[in-house]
């Protein structure tokens, strides 16, 4: 039994839709609502009252079911990504919330008894499969979705280096500003960051004076980013390693979108169910 438009409307579905929206707890639960639609036969109906009845009875008994305030949907990153192969980390982040309330979700209902409505929730038990393999290589990444310095031994040795060689370029820095002549031609006594490069903020009309070369300008014209000569080899083995880590943090982030693509269909079943 197919609903036609016309009852469709009469019925005013998309405004209870809108209502039921606003008591959604996550992106990823408007987003299934949106895409909801009346069943289409009565053992679909009873199926789904039977499931609304055990979720309100699980709720009135135990509490929530799993979930996660940060739910959304994961479906598009996941067709990007099989173009290009890459998921960033804060994409592989929403994954890893998805996987884990379903993860959780399959516990619970795994426990429960055929007097607790088990039943019931066996059509969405048959879509959590078992992700604690893909759970466990996504725990590399942080609340941001930024690699932890353990998500391999390389990216560990190269940013203990990193945070080495920026020590040695703080040291440095502040020799240099012990130095009287230097800081009468600075605009501010702070080390910045510029182009991935450390440089000192200069008057613009000190720029002859100061021993060093032109890296930027600043927003308000008044002053230039100039990187002392002392600094130059440091920066560019700091910019060296920047350059290795970005490249193996692309590497592990690949690996990573490749054990997500394998297990794409399972990961879009967990998300619709």
């Amino acid at each position: 039994m197919k609903l036609e438009p016309s009852a469709y409307r009469a019925l005013e579905i998309e405004k209870i839709l809108s209502l039921a929206s606003r008591h959604c707890r996550s992106e990823l639960g408007a987003a299934a609502l949106a895409e909801m639609t009346p069943a289409t036969d009565l053992p679909s109906v009873h199926r789904r009252q039977a499931l609304f009845c055990a979720v309100k009875d699980y709720r009135d008994k135990r509490g929530e079911l799993p979930w996660h305030p940060k739910l959304a949907p994961v479906g598009v990153l996941l067709r990007e990504a099989a173009k290009t192969g890459l998921l960033i980390g804060q994409e592989l982040l929403k994954i890893a919330h998805l996987l884990g309330v379903a993860a959780r979700t399959r516990t619970v209902l795994q426990a429960l008894g055929d007097d607790d409505g088990r039943a019931a929730f066996v059509p969405l038990l048959a879509r959590l499969r078992d992700f604690s393999e893909e759970l466990d290589a996504l725990g590399v990444l942080d609340d941001d979705g930024r690699l932890y310095d353990q998500a391999s031994p390389k990216l560990r040795e190269i940013r203990t280096r990193t945070r080495a060689l920026r020590d040695t370029l703080s040291r440095k820095a502040q020799a240099l500003l012990a130095q009287p002549r230097i800081v009468s031609l600075l605009q501010e006594r702070v080390l910045s960051l510029r182009e991935r490069r450390y440089a000192f903020l200069v008057k613009n009309d000190a720029m002859a004076q100061f021993p060093g070369i032109l890296v930027d300008r600043s927003g308000s014209g008044n002053s230039v980013y100039m990187e002392p000569h002392a600094l130059i080899p440091l920066n560019n083995e700091h910019r060296l390693l920047l350059e290795e880590e970005s490249v193996e943090e692309t590497r592990i982030l690949q690996e990573l979108t490749d054990r997500m693509l394998a297990r794409a269909k399972a990961i879009h079943d967990a998300a619709g169910a």
